[in-house]
């Protein structure tokens, strides 16, 4: 029996969070684990997957 494929999506920064956003409207985020790396929390909160990292301090 095969084991199932993990898959973990992380999108840095502004073109990563922003297709991480594009992937969750057509549903492409439903099977893999997507992480938003951002140094700015406004962008961080208009992400709208749950997995958020913010790195830096603005």
């Amino acid at each position: 029996m095969e084991e199932p494929i993990s898959i973990v999506v992380i999108g840095v920064g502004g073109c990563g969070c922003n297709t991480l956003n594009r992937l969750y409207e057509v549903g492409a985020t439903e099977d893999v684990l997507a992480v938003a790396v951002h140094t700015e929390a406004v962008h961080l909160q208009s992400v709208k997957i749950p997995n958020k990292i913010l790195i830096g301090q603005t």
